[in-house]
């Protein structure tokens, strides 16, 4: 009689099933709305940008009447030198050419402020899992692989930032990033989650706002902020799942997954510009064709 073959991961998935039913099964009741979810813009996301062009308005109020002082002063010494007999210009007409330039370059740098995106937060999570620094690269690799079994339709780059890896997950302006790194013998696995827009695409969203339920229903901030939501909770479920890993250490080769993640190239040291929009390369990871289902690695059947 031949014994089966037992799945050594067996246990670990079914580990990962209760985690993920026990935080559905907190999730069964309504919630207030998520102001930062959707991409209306409100109060409080209108309030950094106003602060940095009320910047740029002080300094061009203060060059106009740095200006007007000046001018003043020349004119006053203009008369001065026509009234005594002399001709050509007095220092003070030099000035105000300076203080003019001054000016346009303030106005320039005002204009291209309006086009540099600002970062609107939109939710984070951190957790600290104490002496458990030597499982890093096991829990790095199985969110890799986690959310490679996924098949998420968002644009997946996995790479470096400070030798640290990192998982970074975009939809259009929507971005997240997970990160795992030891903290003395403690490891911590957290992530975050922004938008990015200009002020410039701020003021085309308040009018496309204010005209949104005009000839229609105005459901199409509702699918945006959707989106948004699948991201967020995508991002939270592959970190759960790196939070188990570190502490129930799945039967992942170590060796394999510290040369996975020596292989990733370093944001630090070649920025690929994805943190401030999307990918300038093909290096991230595109969604499979969805001709054969994979499941996530705690949901594969046991061999036997």
């Amino acid at each position: 009689m031949t014994q089966p073959n037992l799945d050594p991961s067996a246990p670990f998935r079914h580990a990962l099933i209760d985690v993920h039913s026990n935080y559905r099964s907190q999730r069964l009741t309504h919630e207030a709305p998520d102001e930062l979810v959707s991409d209306a813009v409100t109060p409080k996301v209108l309030r950094p940008h106003l602060v940095r062009s009320g910047f740029f308005l002080t300094l061009f109020l203060f060059t106009w009447a740095l200006l007007f002082l000046v001018s003043f002063f020349a004119l006053a010494a203009n008369a001065a030198n026509a009234f005594n007999g002399g001709s050509g210009d007095t220092p003070f007409t030099g000035l105000v050419y300076l203080v003019l330039f001054l000016q346009l370059l303030v106005v320039a740098a005002w204009i291209v402020a309006l086009c540099l995106p600002i970062r609107e937060p939109i939710a984070e999570y951190g957790l600290l899992i104490e002496g458990r620094a030597p499982a890093s690269a096991v829990a790095y690799a199985w969110i890799v692989n986690t959310i490679r079994a996924r098949q998420s339709p968002f644009s997946t780059d996995f790479a470096k930032v400070q030798g640290f890896p990192v998982l970074l997950l975009a939809n259009r302006r929507e971005e997240g990033f997970v990160i795992v790194r030891p903290v003395g013998n403690d490891l911590y696995l957290g992530w975050s989650m922004w938008r990015s827009r200009s002020t410039f695409v701020l003021i085309g969203h308040i009018f496309r706002d204010m005209f949104s339920g005009m000839g229609g229903k105005g459901l199409d901030g509702e699918v945006r902020a959707a989106a948004t939501r699948a991201l967020r909770e995508l991002i939270h479920s592959v970190t759960r799942e790196g939070v188990q890993a570190a502490i129930l250490q799945p039967p992942v080769p170590e060796d394999a997954a510290r040369a996975q993640i020596d292989q990733l190239r370093d944001l630090s040291a070649h920025p690929t510009g994805y943190v401030a929009g999307h990918p300038t390369t093909q290096a991230y990871y595109p969604p499979q064709q969805q001709t054969q289902q994979v499941r996530p690695p705690y949901q594969q059947p046991p061999q036997g």
